[in-house]
């Protein structure tokens, strides 16, 4: 069954406040991904965002270093529906960056891997490491975020995302960093490959690679639902 993208929620640029983003109506069966950003302190006093849809779990993190920025990636199932909230927490006055994607079925992580660079990056390439697959049918979804970037132009455009990409959403800190998440369906089973977004020059980034696949069997309803047996 192919994962569909139904809604996505996105934190304003430049907050350094807990930011809640509100879902226009979830159903029970749905499956969030959702990125959480940091730019600034430490991964280890981050603390987890949240969610009144159901319990989150921690996918994978990146540390790219400290006072730089961090990443989180988590897995929620929607256990209640309606318009339900996802919460960033504030980490220390840092800007905080949050993205979720809802996801119109139960899916499983299928892998993840984490890319760390460190303030010696001399490339606006910004490469986010390949994940291998076990079935078809997957959605490749990957979080790169940019620090230490000065003034960034242009509003949500200072990243450009990989070819064969659907850029999801951005969130930019004026003076700081910003945060960008995409999609690509991956068909067949295998090793992904990498993904290389651009930046408009060289600056330390993070990126975190996740690949998640339908868990709900094709022609099954969701919700627990039955089929009426027509005589």
């Amino acid at each position: 069954m192919t994962v569909s993208v139904v809604e996505v929620l996105k934190t304003p640029d430049a907050v350094t406040t807990s930011q809640t983003v509100t879902s226009s109506g979830m159903s029970v069966g749905d499956t969030l991904v959702i990125f959480y950003g940091s730019d600034y302190y430490q991964l280890s006093n981050m603390p987890d965002a949240t969610s009144t849809a159901g319990t989150l779990s921690l996918l994978g993190s990146v540390d790219i270093g400290t006072n730089l920025g961090h990443i989180k990636a988590y897995l929620c199932p929607v256990t209640t529906g309606g318009a339900q909230t996802v919460t960033f927490p504030n980490h220390i006055d840092c800007d905080i960056y949050g993205s979720v994607l809802r996801i119109s079925s139960t899916v499983t992580q299928d892998g993840s891997t984490g890319t760390n660079f460190d303030s010696s990056s001399t490339s606006a390439s910004e490469v986010a490491s390949g994940v291998t697959t076990t079935a078809s049918d997957r959605l490749l979804c990957i979080a790169w975020l940019a620090t230490l970037t000065g003034a960034i132009p242009g509003g949500d455009t200072a990243y450009t995302a990989p070819g064969t990409m659907t850029k999801r959403s951005e969130s930019d800190a004026n003076n700081f960093s910003s945060m960008m998440v995409c999609t690509e369906a991956i068909p067949t089973a295998g090793a992904t490959g990498t993904r290389t977004a651009t930046w408009q020059t060289a600056r330390p980034f993070g990126a975190i690679s996740v690949a998640v696949g339908s868990s709900t069997p094709t022609g099954q309803p969701k919700n627990g639902a039955f089929l009426p047996l027509l005589l």
